[in-house]
This record gives structure tokens, sequence and C-alpha cells, in this order.
């Protein structure tokens, strides 16, 4: 029974609760228990008598069975012990809460999951769901080699790793040396050259068209319609046709549809520029068909395809019209201004109201009437317009013989005149005279720039307190002015960019940028309460190029420009992103 008893203590030992009362290793109490199996064990004098609970433990061990439970110990103070059955059990209460608190953090989990799914669905797949695989986005669908770094690259970018992108841009040139690679790879040395001045950065470089494509393209545009991104240009579909093509743009302004030509009826597409809201996406165009010019609107599906015929804009297919743009007002009809020629010397200006879908509401509305000068033409063309202030802002270029200025016209949408077709054309022999006190113009006409022999055409947007008029010549530079929304004064006129060209201007709210040409590069700045702001790079441009269009996304601060610069020595579109802050 010492034995027993001995052994048992050894045993309550070594499962004691405390590490530091237990044996030190498997050895120690090997060597203890065969001390307490020994013929010589006896029990110490001031040990405590074993019970049979103790030696029931024992007998279990050495029959492989489970320890049994202690006893319940008895209350020192007599008192009645009620019965087992009128306990209160605390297991149960236990699972219940524990089930109460299992249920709420699988609800708080649903929720999250939830908030995640639906900031995914409106903000785009974020870096994460790229990463693991789980973005159910189009694929890009340039697949060569090199074209999958370029992909890689602008990635990258788009996630703001600018310094890895320059390297896989690089590495992509290097894999194949094709053009594509090396243009976007010129871009992002510019940029990168500039360091980080500015307070807008590039994120995302785009080259809309397929890559191997050799013909010439021109006029890109570029639209941000509910979760899509659309580009535009126009390029050769045939031997004797010029055509607008589109094609659906990623997050980082990879090609994510094929190139599909929608204006399948042209013969020399021009001038081509997409609005997109979100709800809907629309273009307009011009058609020159040799004596005629037509200018068209159609609308597009989120893909960038026709979703139905194009409707005429101008008044009769006999028309030279030329120079469109679109502009969309508060209660979401439109309004599309263009230039048309009166006669081979007298270019004017024409508006027309349409409804959502493009179709006119009315006819055509003259609002320029202008006497050209002797043996010369008097042109009105290049029209920018914003509908803003209850008013209709348009900015265009008048040109009088080798003169050029910027005008901006302020016009009531209430104007009885707008239904009876506007200004009358100035009469015969005024025009035989040469006599500018004849012009004429519905609303009030404000001379922005002095006059110059070259002038790039005027492009305007409005805000809260005005509308902006940006232009450029080559005597004075990149140039913009601020007027009045109550009157149309002039509140400031400033040479932003004296070697600066061809500038254009976007908003968003109450923010607004200017994109331009300077330096063989192409530059974006913001407009700040004392004018405009640092310039930052965000890409390379050379020769004389058409204007650059500025959009804004998605997000406060984020913008998208296309513009056209040369690719082996054509013409090729191109894209960007750049958030400012």
């Amino acid at each position: 029974m010492i034995r027993r008893w001995l052994v048992t203590r050894k045993l309550s030992k070594a499962l004691d609760r405390d590490e530091s009362k237990r044996f030190g290793s498997a050895l120690e109490l090997s060597e203890a228990l065969r001390k307490a199996l020994s013929k010589d064990a006896q029990q110490p004098a001031s040990s405590p008598p074993y019970t049979a609970f103790d030696a029931a433990n024992v007998d279990a061990l050495v029959m492989g069975q489970p320890l049994l439970a202690p006893p319940p110990l008895k209350p020192l103070i007599g008192a009645r012990t009620p019965p087992v059955s009128a306990v209160p059990s605390q297991m149960p209460r236990l699972r219940r809460r524990t089930g109460r608190v299992l249920a709420f953090l699988f609800a708080a989990l649903a929720l999250g999951v939830v908030a995640a799914v639906a900031w995914v669905y409106v903000k785009g797949p974020p870096r994460f769901l790229r990463h693991v695989g789980l973005d159910a986005s189009p694929k890009p669908v340039e697949t060569e080699p090199y074209a999958l770094l370029v992909g890689a690259a602008q990635e990258q970018l788009a996630d703001g790793d600018f310094t890895d992108a320059v390297a896989t841009f690089e590495q992509a040139f290097e894999n194949g040396e094709k053009k594509a690679a090396r243009s976007l790879r010129s871009h992002v040395r510019v940029v990168d050259e500039a360091g980080s001045a500015g307070r807008c950065q590039l994120r995302g470089l785009g080259h809309p068209r397929p890559f191997e494509l050799t013909t010439k393209a021109s006029r890109p545009t570029i639209a941000h319609a509910g979760q899509s991104l659309l580009a535009a240009w126009v390029a050769s579909a045939g031997a004797k046709q010029q055509a607008v093509f589109t094609t659906r743009l990623d997050h980082a302004l990879r090609r994510i549809s094929p190139e599909r030509m929608v204006t399948p009826e042209v013969v020399d597409a021009r001038d081509p520029q997409l609005l997109g809201t979100e709800s809907s996406l629309l273009l307009v165009y011009a058609d020159a068909r040799g004596k005629e010019s037509l200018v068209y609107g159609r609308e597009l599906d989120a893909d960038g395809k026709s979703k139905g015929p194009a409707r005429l804009l101008n008044a009769t297919e006999a028309d030279y019209a030329y120079d469109p743009a679109l502009a969309r007002a508060a209660d979401g009809t439109y309004w599309v201004a263009y230039t048309q020629a009166e006669d081979k010397r007298v270019h004017d200006l024409y508006i027309r109201h349409l409804d959502a879908s493009l179709s006119p509401m009315g006819e055509p509305t003259r609002v320029t009437s202008y006497a050209p000068p002797e043996k010369l033409r008097t042109v009105a063309s290049f029209a920018s317009i914003e509908l803003a202030h209850d008013l209709i802002n348009i900015a265009y270029r008048l040109q009088r013989g080798l003169i050029y200025q910027v005008v901006q016209l302020r016009i009531n949408p209430a104007s009885p005149q707008l239904t009876r077709g506007g200004v009358e054309r100035v009469a015969t022999q005024a025009v035989k005279a040469g006599n500018e006190e004849s012009d004429r113009f519905l609303g009030q006409a404000i001379e922005l720039s002095a006059e110059t022999e070259v002038q790039a055409q005027p492009r305007t947007t409005c805000l809260e307190a005005g509308c902006l008029t940006v232009w450029s010549d080559e005597a004075h530079g990149a140039q913009a002015a601020f007027l009045s929304k109550d009157t149309g004064e002039v509140l400031w006129r400033r040479n932003f960019a004296p070697q600066g060209s061809r500038p254009a201007v976007g908003r968003h709210g109450a923010q607004a940028v200017i994109v331009w040409y300077e330096d063989d590069r192409v530059k974006i700045a913001p407009l700040e309460a004392s004018g405009v702001g640092e310039a930052s790079v965000v890409g390379w441009v050379k020769g004389l190029q058409p204007c650059p269009e500025v959009v804004a996304g998605a997000e406060a601060g984020q913008w998208y420009i296309s513009w056209r610069a040369y690719e082996a020595a054509v013409f090729e579109p191109f894209v960007a992103r750049v958030d400012c802050n």
C-alpha cells in the first residue's frame, strides 16, 4: 500500500499545473517511480494518508483508463446541500452566451463582406483582388510577350509604383523593341526626368489602338461613362475612308475590347468628341464629303458600340458644317455648336438644341453673322460650348483674312431669337463694303484677346464665379481669361505659359485644370484662387498637334487626358490618367 501511495504522489507531481513543480525530465520521473516501487520504500511520517480516490487513480493509470474527477469538497459549515436538480447549470448559460457572441461576430463579418463588395462595385477592383486573382474585369487584349510586360508596367503605374513602372517599361522595350513599347517608354522617361514637381501625378498611360497598327490616326478623345472608360479616334478604314473608331480601357488604361468602327457610313470623319454621363455615352463628329460637310451625333453603349443610326445635327445634307462641340444642360438635354459656311467668304456659328438621345428639338440657330473684309474671308470656328449660370457660353476663334482673335458669346437660352433662327445674315451691300459695324451676334459678344497673326482654338469651362477660357498664339504663348458670371467682365487675364501652346481645360465640380504643350512636353496644372498652379509633366509630344482633351474622372482630383503624338514617324493617339491632390 505504501508503494501505491508513493506512486500516486509521484504521478500527481508529474501532472501538477505549476510547471516549476513538475519533474525536470522523463528520466527524473522514471527514477522517482523506480524508487517508489522498490522494496525499501517507506511512507514518510509527515505525509498524509492516501485515500481511496488516490488508489483508484493509480489503478486507472495501470489499466490505461482516464483519471477520475476529484470528489466535490464538503462545506466547512454544516448546511443542508440542495439537491442536484435544484442547482442551476452554468454550462448551458455559457453556451448560450457563446452562441450570441458567435452570431454577432458572423453578422459583423457578413456586413463587412457586403460593404467590401459594395466598395468594389462602386470604386472598381482594388489592388488586392487583382493580386489574388479574384478580379473579374475583362483582361487586356494585347498578349504578345512584350505587350504583357507593357501591361504589367501599366498596372504598376496605376497602383502608384512609378519607379517600378519605369523599369518595367524599359524591360518591355528591351524584350522586343516594338514601337508601342518604345513610345510608352518615352512618355514615362520624360515624366521621370521632370521629377515630382506640381500637385499632379501620372497614374495611368495608355495606347488605345492595337499595338501593331501602322496606319495614321488623329483627333483622340476620351470619356468616362458610368463604370466604362472609352477612347475614340479617327483612322483609315479603307483606301478612301476615314472613320471613327472606339475601344474600351481598364483601370490601367489597357485596351480590353477590340477596336470598333462606329461610323461605317462616313467618307471622311473629322473632329470627334465623346461625352459621357452616368447613363449614356454620346459621340459627335463631322463628315466631309467634297462640297458637303455634315455634322452627326450618335449614341454608343458601354462597350463603345453604336446603339443606333447617326442623327444629322445641321439643317440639311447640302450644308457645309464642321467643328462640332457638344455640351450637356442641367435638364439632361444637349446643345451642339458648329460652324457652317454661308458662302465661300463667310462661315458663321450655329447652335441647336437636342434631347437626351441627340434628336433635334428645333431648327438650327445662327448666333453670329459677320461681314468679311473685301476679297478675304471671315470665319467663326473652333467653338467650345458650356452650359452654366443660366447661359449658353461659347468661345470661338474669329478669323478676318490673316488676323485672328478669341471671342466669347453669352446667350440667354430663353431668348425668343433662338426659336426664330437667330440673327439675320448681313445684307449683301454690307458684305461688299466690308463694313464690320454690320457684324451681328446673338447675346453678348466679348473680345478676349488682341488681334494676332496666328492663334490656336480656344477652350472654355465654367465654375461657380464665372467662366475660364484658354487659348494660345505664337507671340504670347498660352493664355487664360476669367469672366464674371454676372456681367461677362474679364476679371483677370494671365499669360501662364509664355512658351506654351494648344491649352485645354477640364472641370469637376469646383475644381478645374489646364493642360497644354510646352518644350515637347504635355503639362497639367490646377486652377487656383491666385491663377494657374505649378505645372506637372504627364507625357511627351512633338510637332504641330491638335489640342489635347481633358475630362474629369469618377473621383475628385482624377483627370483623363488624350492627345496625339508621333510613333515610328506616324501619328498615334495616347491617353493618360492624372491624380491631382
